[in-house]
């Protein structure tokens, strides 16, 4: 009798071991981000956010491109800020609209802007993200500041 209960606990035992699913290694297609751990959001990914970190790698891209002498001739404008859901509709407080509009006109003077003076309106661009940040959502204030150029 033993024996038997041994062999049904081992059996058993192997079973749910061999069934046990792998967690998913694959990278998110929006943000090309491997996680096996946790999702980079439990709540789900808003439009608003994936576009923010669409946008948080571009200004990476644009960042080293400065850095590196280069002038910026083309930047996505990112019109869908305006009407990105965001994960919680708390977020977006009541000045969004306003912090969104001076971002899109900041990307605008990026673009007619020459030389050297590149590298200020694109620091232009990403204190209008942190000021924008501390007033809605300030746990990406951190990784934002990584984003300015020092001059």
């Amino acid at each position: 009798m033993k024996n038997i209960l041994f062999l049904f606990l081992l059996a058993t035992f192997l079973t749910a071991c061999a069934n046990k699913e792998q967690p998913d290694n694959t990278a998110t297609k929006e943000t090309g981000v491997t996680n096996p751990i946790a999702p980079l959001n439990p709540n789900g990914d808003s439009e608003l956010a994936l576009l923010m970190r669409k946008m948080e790698k571009q200004w990476q891209d644009t960042k080293k491109n400065l850095e590196a002498g280069q002038t910026i001739h083309d930047v996505p404008d990112f019109h869908d800020l305006l009407t990105a859901t965001p994960t919680d509709e708390s977020m977006t407080m009541d000045g969004f609209k306003g912090y969104a509009t001076s971002y899109l006109n900041k990307i605008k003077a990026l673009q007619n802007t020459k030389g050297n003076q590149q590298k200020t309106a694109y620091n232009d661009i990403i204190n209008g993200c942190i000021l924008c940040h501390e007033n809605s959502c300030s746990g990406p204030i951190p990784r934002i500041k990584k984003l300015l150029i020092k001059e």
